[in-house]
């Protein structure tokens, strides 16, 4: 590994950008643009939508895929088709998103925080148990930073006591548990294609996948307003031809963007791989570093390295984490990134009276940890670079 490098000399930016977009997805957008143009078609979802949703489902062995707006839209039609109203409760871990908590108040649902473990910084299933009532209706588990939750363990206890499982898989697009692809375990499976995630929408997007028709139908349903459409197009003018079953809102994908996520899927598999590679060569060389403990992966799973994620120990290395990135990023010009505050300590959780030491390994991994930046595009002179910094930084030069 080259070590003469100078402070500053290469700049590392968190990736606004977490995959590789190149020739292929600009010409797959602007032929959907010039046939709009041409034949005056409407942009919003249509055929290529619906073939990215098939190809989806293909990929992670589901039976139906419904794309979406985003994520978060995602999981709030996830509570919307289990029919999840005020007094009923959700498990969900602290470490994520804020949306996976928010989508369940948004309809009168309550969060259930519960315990991460320190190691895969997933929900311990061990601690799921002890948080279920007679009022607790599903477990939302969240594949933390591109690795997979133990899932077997959350589904047996799932149908011990009659819950759904939906899973928050944001992080993992070409994830696997022991050898199954991430989307068609859980009764439900949300995905999210932001621009930062391994594969992109063109900037914004989201997927659920499942097994369940009624739960395929009903999704299509409320990402579109709540009309339920009507096959008879002969009397397409009538007002009968279509009718309003459900309150909700619009939730679809443009056609553009299904155009977009098509080129996207293929090129899947060879970003993780290049990920993977960054991360298994990052983590060979970070191991040998003390007071950094590299992440750890499960040997029964397929982590994507959405997010690389390190604990930093200020106790071995005699100053603070927040010194520790203050020097990245002001001297190296490389920027490390914080995930993720306990959502439960944010004030609109507060003013709803939950309170500090509800998780405390979710609370202690949160004041250890940092995501290091890593872009499928990164050339080895740039890994080395942080690398070198890192090391510097640490004094282990």
């Amino acid at each position: 590994m080259k070590s003469n490098f100078k402070k500053g000399e290469i700049s590392l930016p968190w990736p606004g950008l977490g995959t590789i977009v190149g020739q292929e997805e600009l010409e797959a957008v602007t032929d959907v643009i010039k046939e709009s143009i041409e034949k005056r078609k409407e942009l919003k979802g249509g055929k290529l939508v619906e073939r990215f949703e098939k190809e989806f489902a293909q990929y992670v062995d589901a039976k139906y895929a419904i794309a979406v707006s985003s994520c978060g839209v995602a999981l709030l039609i996830s509570g919307k088709i289990l029919g999840l109203k005020e007094g009923n409760e959700v498990i969900v871990p602290p470490n994520t998103h804020v949306s996976t908590a928010t989508s369940l108040m948004e309809i009168g649902a309550k969060p259930i925080f519960v315990d991460i473990k320190k190691n895969t910084f997933n929900i311990d299933p061990e601690k799921i148990e002890e948080k279920i009532s007679s009022r607790t209706k599903a477990i939302y588990p969240v594949h933390y930073a591109g690795q997979p939750c133990d899932m077997n363990r959350i589904l047996e206890i799932a149908k011990k006591h009659s819950l759904y499982v939906v899973e928050d898989a944001a992080h993992t697009p070409g994830a696997e548990y022991k050898g199954k692809r991430v989307g068609s375990i859980g009764d439900i499976t949300c995905f999210s294609f932001q621009t930062q995630k391994n594969m992109t929408t063109l900037g914004e997007g989201g997927m659920i996948t499942t097994n369940n028709k009624d739960f395929a139908e009903k999704a299509k349903i409320l990402r579109s307003f709540g009309v339920k459409k009507y096959t008879n197009q002969e009397n397409y003018w009538q007002p009968w031809h279509y009718d309003v079953v459900a309150i909700s809102n619009n939730f679809r994908m443009t056609e553009v963007q299904g155009a977009f996520g098509l080129v996207q899927l293929k090129k899947l598999d060879r970003i993780t791989e290049r990920r993977r590679e960054i991360a298994y060569y990052l983590t060979k060389n970070l191991k040998k570093i003390k007071g950094i403990i590299p992440p750890y992966e499960n040997p029964d799973i397929k982590h994507v390295y959405h997010i690389y994620n390190v604990l930093f120990k200020e106790k071995e290395v005699g100053f603070s984490k927040d010194k520790f990135i203050e020097k990245l990023y002001h001297d190296y010009k490389i920027k490390p990134i914080i995930h993720y505050l306990p959502v439960y300590l944010f004030t609109v959780f507060q003013e709803r009276g939950y309170k500090k030491g509800e998780c405390p390994v979710a609370e202690e991994v949160f004041k250890e940890s940092l995501g290091l930046p890593l872009y499928p595009g990164y050339s080895q002179r740039e890994i080395d670079y942080l690398l070198f910094a890192v090391k510097e930084v640490l004094g282990n030069n």
